[in-house]
């Protein structure tokens, strides 16, 4: 990480931003398994690989930046941290430990002139993690993607989020436009949660 950010400072002058929207597949992660059924390895994954890269990710960041006394920090994480949905205990587990670690980095390196935010983001159904994670809990529930039940949540808009909503919130987080706003978590749900 420290080798990469460094090549990436010497091409672009400095690092302003940095965003982070690592994820496993959801097989592998065990998403859409009764929490009854989870092994244990299952369950950590999420929080290893999500969180751990998330902090690993911005510390290197904040080194940088921190000599720069400005940088905008985005994390990531999915609307399940902030909602009741079953058979996701693994990933609901790393979403709310990236949102207080979000909190806690802000509060840390805010003194230096770098903001952290998080984005909260729905499941975006164009993308392929939402669409595996469909597939299982419809396969763990006994119905088939769309049909009655196989749904988690609705939204207020009618309509899900979808990937260009959660990059343009990503894109303003990160730029001078949210200089007032840190340690914030922002839900780009299409109106799914109140917070």
């Amino acid at each position: 990480m420290d080798g990469w950010l460094e090549n990436v400072m010497k091409k672009a002058e400095g690092l302003d931003i940095v965003f982070n929207a690592i994820g496993p597949r959801p097989g592998a992660a065990g998403y859409a398994t009764p929490a009854t059924q989870l092994p244990l390895d299952m369950f950590f994954l999420p929080l290893t690989l999500i969180v751990g890269s998330q902090f690993l990710t911005a510390r290197a960041a904040a080194r940088r930046m921190a000599a720069q006394r400005r940088g905008a920090i985005v994390t990531l994480t999915a609307t399940l941290s902030g909602g009741f949905v079953p058979f996701m205990a693994g990933i609901t587990a790393a979403c709310g430990a990236v949102e207080a670690m979000t909190r806690s980095l802000a509060a840390e390196l805010g003194p230096a002139g770098i903001r952290v935010n998080c984005v909260r983001a729905g499941g975006m159904p164009e993308t392929r993690t939402i669409q595996e994670t469909l597939a299982l809990m419809a396969r763990t529930r006994g119905t088939a993607p769309g049909e009655p039940g196989a749904r988690t949540m609705s939204t207020v808009m009618g309509r899900p989020v979808h990937l260009d909503d959660t990059a343009a919130t990503v894109a303003w987080l990160a730029s001078d436009a949210a200089n007032g706003v840190a340690g914030q978590v922002v839900n780009v749900c299409a109106g799914a949660l109140v917070s």
